[in-house]
């Protein structure tokens, strides 16, 4: 295994320029932090004394723990990298090409490096962003990595609340992404915070999208405590520093170092670590008392089985889609993706009186995938079910319908070409044991309009809806409203109706976003 400065083969020999970082810290004066060390010194219920895990990862913290993570002991580096070495093939075939790579707290990037090659053998073009807390660090790991011809490497320079926010920005948001979280990170939180932690990524994910997340499973006790209890005593150098950014943060030196140890304890029954700071004898800081020997907990590190990570997937409303393992099978990377969760009662899924722009964006994204990714152009003059129409009426039929309503509902003229009305309204539902008896549906053409005038016409009607909300009238006018339920409900109508009749074909293709079994 080489180290992250020895370029592969696949990589460009010459070094690029650091690449860009971009700053997207909502918090830059680290007030937040500060606040967070108050309040956990106190804390409202009188439970136990925390500081923020945050406080760790300064620049000397992030230094410290890249020491951390070459120590023997600490196995969970050396578990990740077996698994990406075998496994990152497979793992980059999972990954479209043009997505944005997203690794939260990518630290000294050895790791990554192994997945960003084989991307990049893979000839994808991909954006890898690194989101870490220190510029410093981001700017010295990234420049360590080498220029690569497919693979365009960036930092990102912020929390984990920050990297959420920036993903959800407009330009980001359509981007096919993958969401990294390595080195079983996700073991920080409890496991109520770990699901709600999944389950916010998740929302902002696409058909296309997925989480990966590293997780540990190991239950050796001793092996777990030697990994954050180390014979060199790095890992507890690595947690007293945590009080030294303390100090900084409150612009005095509450924490005399001296005066305090780094304590590790492996809790067997709750299946976590956790690091504490504790005063050598009665202290006083920010005014709270504190006596000898009380652990004032600053980090902890659960572990997951496999049935605690499948309950943790069920409660962050992800299913795994493909998982790679360690030899021993408890240690993994395990891919996920959102489940589409479906609302029962009218004030959940209908809370609002007109549905959002977001949710019409979210439905178009299925719709397309359905009609352009499933149905074979070749095949779209085709009847699945020979009583109903061809494919090709229902890309039509859902987009003019809906301009119908809303030109009846609002006033307005009717989306060009106008004649698709004549032939795109009504599709034809006959009785099927007698299909002469037919109600009154849209005239049949010679030749139905070309695909591309359809898509167009499509497009133009989406591009009326966004009109109608960007100009406030979709909340102003209840009928505008109510057109723009029908639509909305309409719509998922046909998209059910139309996989029933894809089930009927002998060639309709899998979901592109479907998983493939190994």
């Amino acid at each position: 295994m080489g180290s992250i400065g020895q370029p592969s083969s696949e990589a460009v020999a010459s070094k690029a320029s650091v690449p860009s970082i971009i700053d997207i810290r909502s918090d830059t004066a680290g007030i937040e932090l500060k606040q967070e060390i108050l309040a956990g010194l106190k804390p409202a219920d009188g439970g136990e004394k925390t500081l923020p895990t945050l406080l760790l990862y300064d620049e000397e913290g992030l230094k410290l723990f890249e020491r951390i993570t070459y120590l023997k002991e600490y196995y969970l580096t050396g578990e990740e990298i077996a698994v990406l070495e075998r496994h990152a093939e497979s793992i980059a075939q999972r990954i479209p090409d043009g997505s944005m790579v997203v690794e939260l707290g990518s630290g000294n990037l050895r790791k990554i490096k192994i997945l960003l090659d084989a991307l990049e053998r893979s000839g994808k073009d991909v954006s890898y962003y690194a989101l870490d807390l220190m510029e410093p660090e981001l700017e010295r790991t990234l420049a360590e990595v080498p220029q690569y011809r497919h693979v365009k490497c960036n930092g990102l320079l912020g929390t984990y609340d920050d990297g959420l926010a920036w993903l959800r920005n407009p330009e980001n948001v359509n981007k096919p992404k993958s969401i990294l979280s390595m080195g079983s990170s996700i073991g920080n939180f409890t496991r109520d915070e770990a699901a709600g932690f999944l389950r916010q990524f998740a929302a902002i994910l696409g058909p296309r999208d997925n989480l990966m997340i590293g997780v540990d499973g190991c239950e050796d006790p001793q092996k777990v405590y030697r990994a954050y209890n180390d014979s060199e005593g790095v890992t507890h150098e690595f947690t007293a520093n945590g009080l030294k950014h303390a100090n900084r943060l409150l612009g005095y030196k509450a924490f005399e170092l001296d005066d305090w140890e780094a304590v590790g304890d492996f809790d067997a029954k709750s299946g976590r670590h956790q690091a504490f700071v504790v005063p050598k004898k009665d202290i006083t800081v920010e005014g709270v008392a504190m006596k000898q020997g009380e652990k004032i907990r600053i980090e902890e590190s659960y572990k997951y089985s496999r049935p605690q990570a499948q309950e943790l997937w069920r409660s962050a409303n992800v299913m795994e889609v493909a998982a790679w393992s360690n030899d021993a099978g408890d240690y993994a990377l395990h891919m996920l993706k959102p489940v589409t969760m479906f609302a029962t009662k009218p004030e959940e899924y209908a809370a609002h009186p007109v549905p959002s722009l977001d949710e019409w964006h979210q439905l178009w994204s299925t719709w397309d995938m359905v009609t352009r990714q499933m149905i074979p152009d070749e095949q779209l003059l085709d009847k699945p079910i020979k009583l109903r129409n061809a494919c090709v009426f229902y890309l039509g039929h859902i987009p003019t319908f809906f301009d119908m309503k809303l030109t009846e509902a609002t006033g307005g003229n009717p989306t060009e070409p106008k004649y698709f009305y004549n032939i795109f309204e009504r599709g034809i539902d006959p009785d099927v044991d007698n299909p002469e008896q037919v109600h009154s549906h849209s005239e049949i053409p010679d030749e139905w309009p070309k695909l591309d005038e359809i898509m167009a016409f499509q497009k133009r009607v989406r591009q009326r809806v966004k009109n109608i909300y960007a100009s406030g009238q979709a909340y102003e006018d209840k009928w505008t409203g109510r057109a723009l339920w029908l639509g909305l409900e309409h719509e998922i109508m046909h998209l059910e109706t139309l996989l029933y009749m894809l089930l009927q074909s002998e060639w309709a293709l899998p979901p592109p976003t479907a998983a493939k079994p190994d």
